[in-house]
C-alpha cells in the first residue's frame, strides 16, 4: 500500500483509530479538523497533512504497517525552498540526492563541503 499526498486523508486522517498509533502528532489531527470545520483555516489543515506525510519515519511506518496489515511505502513530498548542508570530502557523494532543486552554491572549508540549494 502507498500514502501519499492523494490518500492520506482517507487512511489516516478520517480514522480515529489510526490517530491513537501517533498520540505525538495529535496537534495535527487537530490543525487539520479545524481546516475542515472553519473555511478560513483550510491551508492549516492542508499543511498539517502535509507535515504528517513527512514525519513519517520507518518507526512510525511499522506501526502503520501492523495496524493495515500490509507493506507501507510513503511518497514524501520535500516542499522546502532552501535546504543547507554540509559533509566531509569523501561523503560528497551525498549532494546527488538534490536533484529537486534548480540553483545551488558551493564552498569548501579545509575537509569540509559546505552547500546551499534553492528552488
Amino acid at each position: 500500500m502507498e500514502i501519499n499526498l492523494q490518500n492520506i486523508e482517507e487512511l489516516i486522517f478520517f480514522d480515529k483509530k489510526a490517530h491513537a498509533l501517533f498520540p505525538e502528532f495529535r496537534h495535527f489531527f487537530d490543525q487539520w479538523q479545524l481546516g475542515q470545520r472553519i473555511p478560513g483555516m483550510k491551508t492549516l489543515g492542508q499543511r498539517s497533512v502535509l507535515e504528517l506525510l513527512n514525519s513519517l519515519d520507518e518507526i512510525r511506518i511499522r506501526k502503520l504497517e501492523e495496524y493495515f496489515s500490509d507493506t507501507i511505502l510513503v511518497d514524501k513530498i520535500d516542499h522546502r525552498l532552501a535546504a543547507c548542508c554540509d559533509w566531509q570530502i569523501g561523503e560528497a557523494d551525498e549532494l546527488c540526492e538534490f536533484t529537486g532543486y534548480r540553483d545551488f552554491c558551493v564552498h569548501r572549508d579545509k575537509d569540509r563541503i559546505y552547500a546551499t540549494f534553492w528552488r
